[in-house]
């Protein structure tokens, strides 16, 4: 309205040569309160457009745009006392920041919008270190977190403001912080819909060797905290205990089963019976699990951790005895074996090189730009909005042949790149390079299937002993709905750090992994809790300078290229020099059985040889290392300069090009006004 008015004005100020006398003395009036009077209606129409809240999307992505599901939950809120919503948000952010701060703003205000009688938002810009900090961390333990960021090719560290309470009578929902990864529209919405609606069902947690629930950690006899997992599960459940060592008769809305192959052999009969009587859950297996994941977790075949951790082990205690997880197979007509592990040949964070191939990363846009067999179930709700998952040395789920059987064999993710196969875990845990570990890399043509949903019917169940007289009811049968993982990691506490953390614009690497969003899916399809479904798996995805990013991709993928070349030279290096010292260990060896040398010095050959051999390696190894990190920081630097100057190309570029059209016309203008100045004006009246 300022723009209007001020080019009002200035159409005035041009004209006012061209008035009379007589318009010059009541111009400066007639103009002035003709341009207070536009000010004042433009301003009455702000205030006017304020007060009804007229909005309207104009985004091409549709970022102010919720969801047709969250609007329903929304229409769907009754409530006597307005909800009030409290955000404290920091006025300036971290460029990471910027889009997740955005997202933020518009959910809020589009809540606002649709619940102007049900819902009331506050947004606070605060600072840490000021009073409105202190009471916002002593009223609702919001805080200012930390975060690290990259800028110009070094690493910074900043307090930020991102969290959001919700209160409703006495009780108080908080957010402390939304991170960059997190979908701002589900948290929000699943908080408000959380503190509105008392009514909550029920998910076991099935006592099983991983530590869902926390508990002494007794190789450190410290505390640890229960996994990030349940935290989740908490905030839309009433989440309880099961004790597998009793028969399981109470029936939940699902239960959650972590590495059931840990269980004893009454516990696995007593499991195996709670699925056989209908129960639903959601079950994660693992030939492989990962101590950096999922702790000291034993694989599928792996014998069982005596109780005790460590002090266990120091007192030479047997291992407790396994139940047979076959029976669980059997009943599901599924097979899953515990000594392969799934390997592909896809890695998407090329600035990681030397990940190995056992981190499987499936990913629905890659497979549709190479035309490779579609990854994601699109027909069940748990998978269909799924783009992008992990797993970590997982296992393969395939389905039985049982005749007569009436249960359906659902692949929820599957493999998608050629090659792929799996490797056995004998092999995994017995050497330790990539290197080594891909000569016994096993090819399989079809795709593997990481998770599957498994539906359908069993056959009734036996019939209970009746009294005289009574008549025995119809048989019925029983409901089956699992759904089954092959991976233990891809649900453990890195997971979801990761999934908080997503992707830092401009940075190349994609950890916006779906696996969180897929967990908690599954369960609420199992339970038959689909409200949140579409909207968990939403990202707005913020427009981003195209031809820009097209160069910076080209330049880290160049560098990406240098960085592996010098991984693998590094890998290879070392692997000759392990493969020498094997050998020079087995020439000495036949020495010895050839009857050249006594069995004394034979020994002491062969122990002063690897001793020198070692000794020479690791010197080798530690100059090669140095190496191989001065050269991966050059070529960081170098793509650090590249990208700079790219960007200052385009922001030079921005403040320059924008003055020139308007400077064009305006020259334009003059050249026309000056020409047409001077019709009609005899030549010897201009001026020379």
């Amino acid at each position: 309205m300022i723009v209007a008015t001020m080019l009002y004005l200035c159409v005035v100020l041009i004209g006012r040569r061209h008035w009379s006398a007589t318009q010059s003395m009541f111009g400066v009036f007639h103009f002035t309160v003709r341009a207070v009077s536009l000010f004042v209606i433009g301003l009455s129409c702000c205030f006017l457009i304020q007060r009804n809240d007229v909005r309207a999307d104009m985004t091409a992505e549709r970022l102010s745009t919720l969801s047709p599901e969250t609007l329903k939950l929304l229409r769907e809120i009754k409530v006597e006392n307005p909800v009030i919503i409290e955000a404290f948000i920091s006025p300036n952010v971290p460029e990471p920041y910027i889009q997740t701060v955005l997202n933020v703003r518009a959910v809020l205000g589009e809540i606002a919008s649709r619940c102007k009688n049900s819902v009331t938002v506050k947004i606070n810009e605060i600072k840490p270190h000021t009073q409105e900090a202190l009471n916002a961390a002593q009223r609702y333990d919001i805080r200012p977190q930390p975060v690290r960021f990259a800028a110009r090719g070094t690493l910074e560290q900043s307090d930020i403001f991102l969290g959001i309470a919700f209160r409703y009578g006495l009780k108080t929902v908080t957010l402390p912080f939304i991170d960059r990864g997190l979908s701002a529209e589900y948290e929000l919405v699943h908080a408000l819909s959380s503190i509105v609606d008392p009514t909550r069902k029920r998910v076991g947690i099935l006592v099983t060797d991983a530590p869902l629930m926390g508990g002494v950690d007794y190789s450190t006899f410290l505390m640890r905290p229960s996994w990030r997992i349940v935290d989740e599960l908490r905030k839309q459940y009433t989440v309880v205990e099961v004790d597998p060592r009793e028969p399981i008769v109470e029936k939940y809305d699902a239960l959650l089963a972590i590495q059931p192959s840990s269980l004893g052999p009454q516990e696995m009969q007593n499991f195996v019976g709670a699925i056989r009587n209908g129960q639903p859950a959601v079950i994660f297996e693992d030939p492989m699990p990962l101590p950096g994941f999922s702790g000291d977790l034993p694989g599928t075949a792996a014998p069982r951790r005596a109780p005790g951790g460590g002090m266990a082990m120091m007192m030479q205690q047997q291992s407790p005895p396994k139940g047979d997880i076959t029976l669980l197979w059997e009943l599901l007509d599924v097979s899953l074996n515990g000594d392969r592990a799934v390997w592909q040949d896809y890695n998407p964070i090329r600035k990681i090189a030397s990940l190995p191939k056992g981190f499987v990363f499936v990913d629905r846009t890659r497979a549709d730009e190479q035309n490779a067999p579609q990854p994601f179930d699109s027909k069940d709700a748990i998978s269909s909005d799924i783009q992008y998952m992990m797993f970590a040395f997982p296992g393969s789920v395939k389905q039985s042949t049982r005749p007569n059987s009436k249960i359906t064999f659902s692949p929820l993710v599957k493999t998608f790149r050629d090659p792929a196969g799996y490797v056995t875990v004998s092999n995994l845990r017995r050497l330790r390079s990539e290197t080594e570990i891909e000569r016994y890399y096993e090819i399989e043509p079809s795709q593997s299937e990481l998770a599957v949903h498994i539906q359908g019917e069993l056959p009734p169940l036996p019939s209970q002993p009746l009294e005289e007289g009574q008549t025995p009811p119809k048989p019925e049968p029983v409901k089956l709905n699992v759904v089954l993982i092959a991976d233990v990691d891809m649900i453990s506490n890195g997971m979801f750090e990761l999934r908080s953390r997503g992707t830092e614009p401009g940075s190349g690497i994609n950890l916006n992994f779906d696996n969180v969003t897929f967990v908690l899916n599954a369960i609420d399809s199992v339970t038959d809790d689909t409200r949140y479904l579409t909207v968990r798996g939403r990202r707005p995805a913020h427009r981003t300078l195209q031809e820009f990013d097209r160069q910076t991709a080209t330049i880290r993928d160049d560098a990406s290229s240098k960085r592996s070349e010098k991984q693998k030279e590094f890998d290879a290096e070392v692997s000759a020099s392990e493969e020498e010292l094997k050998k020079t260990e087995e020439e000495l060896r036949k020495q010895y059985k050839s009857g050249n040398v006594g069995e004394n010095e034979a020994t002491v050959r062969i122990l002063t040889k690897i001793a020198s051999i070692q000794k020479k390696m690791m010197e080798s190894k530690e100059q090669k290392e140095r190496e191989l990190e001065i050269a991966l920081e050059e070529a960081d630097v170098e793509l650090n300069k590249r990208i700079h100057a790219i960007q200052s190309r385009y922001k030079f570029l921005a403040v320059a090009i924008p003055p020139i059209p308007p400077l064009l016309i305006g020259l334009i203008v003059l050249i026309i006004r000056r020409s047409r100045e001077t019709e009609g004006v005899p030549k010897t009246r201009r001026r020379k």
